[in-house]
């Protein structure tokens, strides 16, 4: 059973909303991510399940994902935006400050969650890269996985545990309204830029609406640089001649100045998540790193961000390369060491998994990576190293996902049985502050919220900066096909030995020499080896090791 999706479907349930149980990752013929419920759910429209069934779906079905019915069943309206057009549109009709509880999708789209508003229908296509979820419908929820190996995710400081729901806003929900009506155009799949322009007829000065009204406005012309003593006259003249019972001059100079501090705000808060970002990069970075890492997804924020860059070039915390939008970043982190009294380092007595030490050295200080698609057999290699040096080393196994009964369910699987020598640790925060030194560390594994996976190699750095005598082995979670874990290609700056694992049906699951810093008689990058799991802890070796 996964424990973590059980948990979030009851964790849904007792915040008021309908759980169904939804199947695993599928691909159709299109390779899109299929969404169905696992059971008939035309009546958990109208009633929610109990504790005891939601748990006896996962009992019976441990892979599934979480699904919330939305509509009047769980008061629940979700704004499904599939591109960056979509996700612009919807936040420039947010007011300023307007909290709601935000879920990323494994490919990056954005769940925006509201009250159930029955004036927004359940309808695929509402607008280009946008979907409506209402009465009839049901949203995929965080912690469900994807098919790029990804899960759902709530954004950081927008989750539905942090933020109460809310009613959705005027302004937005005009747009909503009147986009297909106004434009003229057939019901599906109407372009956003055809909606943007129609929205700006809908501006509406009544008592209800107009602040929501002037701050939008307010917020385009200071979008297009209109100075602050022109945007006052406009919005006075506008506030005379437009409104029956008009703002008062304080009220329209509040409204002013907090849309002023809105695009402060945001320019500030992304100067300082930049640099953030680029003090855990190392060697080369690129712009559309920077904008996918960060969701820099609004035209704005890309304008703001080229600033930034040619700032950070100017004084050159960055070097631009020959290639457009390439940047490197000087390395700013070394060691002087007088040459004569280097010593060479001497290979560590470490066994690995599937007789890899016969192929390549460990040395103190080592990071050793192991990058795999979930499901793939990450735990297992990780425990089966336990195993092989308990007796010499001193070992530490540091668990972000499984607990402590699930390990001893696990162990009880070991065939055939032993006496366990080390400490199982779960519940930290910081990654490098676990670290022992001058022991053999396991970490099971190295995640970060969504949008702040570029931290990971930072992450990756750290551990290695604190090893001595020591080493640490790492597991990442990775995409089907790539070289490296999720966090790009700078996961496999650090380690001097880096693998992956990949499924290989029917058999079974594919190791893969990455990178191999030191090795023995010839260099195995490349190489690879087959193998089964089976229990989830007892290895099997299908093929040696050898080129693909």
């Amino acid at each position: 059973m996964s424990d973590r999706t059980l948990k979030a479907a009851l964790f849904y349930h007792k915040t008021g909303f309908s759980i169904i149980p939804c199947i695993p990752p599928t691909m159709d013929e299109k390779g899109k991510d299929i969404k169905k419920p696992r059971i008939e759910w035309t009546e958990f429209q109208t009633r929610k399940a109990d504790d005891a069934e939601i748990t006896g779906w996962w009992q019976k079905w441990p892979d599934s994902r979480v699904g919330i019915v939305t509509g009047k069943i769980s008061d629940l309206t979700v704004l499904d935006c599939d591109s960056t057009d979509a996700v612009q549109i919807i936040e420039e009709h947010l007011p300023d400050n307007f909290q709601v509880p935000i879920a990323i999708s494994p490919r990056g789209g954005r769940h925006y969650y509201f009250r159930h508003c029955s004036e927004i229908a359940n309808k695929a296509n509402l607008a280009k890269g946008l979907d409506a979820r209402s009465e009839g419908g049901f949203i995929m929820a965080p912690p469900s996985s994807g098919l790029n190996g990804k899960g759902y995710s709530w954004l950081e400081g927008c989750g539905i545990h942090q933020i109460e729901v809310p009613v959705i806003n005027y302004f937005l929900l005009q747009f909503l309204s009147h986009a297909r009506v106004a434009s003229g155009m057939p019901n599906d799949n109407i372009p956003l830029q055809s909606i943007t322009s129609v929205t700006d007829r809908y501006i509406n000065f009544d008592e209800g609406a107009r602040n929501d009204s002037f701050f939008h406005l307010a917020s385009r012309l200071l979008h297009g640089k209109t100075p602050p003593e022109e945007l006052e006259q406009i919005l006075t003249l506008i506030n005379q001649k437009c409104c029956e019972n008009p703002l008062s001059k304080s009220e329209l100079l509040i409204i002013i100045d907090s849309a002023m501090k809105r695009i402060v705000t945001r320019e500030r808060n992304l100067h300082n998540e930049i640099m953030e970002w680029l003090a855990l990069q190392e060697g080369y970075i690129s712009v559309t790193e920077c904008d996918r890492e960060l969701q820099i997804v609004t035209k704005e924020q890309k304008g703001n961000r080229r600033v930034i860059f040619h700032r950070l070039a100017k004084d050159e915390k960055i070097i631009k390369t020959e290639t457009s939008g390439k940047y490197r970043v000087p390395s700013q982190d070394y060691t002087v060491l007088d040459g004569n009294a280097i010593e060479s380092g001497k290979p560590l007595d470490i066994r690995l998994p599937f007789w890899l030490d016969q192929h390549v050295e460990i040395l103190p200080g080592d990071l050793i990576v192991i990058a795999g698609t979930p499901n793939a057999g990450k735990t297992a290699i990780l425990l089966d190293t336990v195993a092989h040096n308990m007796d010499i080393w001193e070992c530490w196994y540091f668990s972000t996902e499984m607990g402590p009964g699930a390990w001893a369910r696990r162990r009880e699987k070991r065939d055939p049985p032993l006496e366990w020598k080390f400490k199982f640790v779960h519940g930290f925060n910081n990654y490098e502050d676990i670290i022992k030194p001058d022991c053999m560390n396991f970490i099971d594994y190295v995640e970060q919220n969504e949008g702040e996976a570029y931290k990971i190699p930072g992450i990756l750095a750290k551990i290695q900066r604190k090893l001595r005598k020591g080493v640490a082995f790492v597991a990442l979670q990775k995409n089907q096909g790539m070289e490296w874990g999720i966090g790009g290609q700078q996961t496999k700056a650090k380690p001097a030995l880096f693998l992956t694992i990949e499924t290989d049906y029917p058999r079974g699951a594919k190791m893969r020499i990455v990178k191999a810093k030191a090795f023995k008689e010839y260099n195995p990058n490349g190489f690879c080896c087959n193998f089964k799991i089976i229990k989830g802890i007892n290895l099997l070796e299908t093929t040696g090791w050898g080129p693909e």
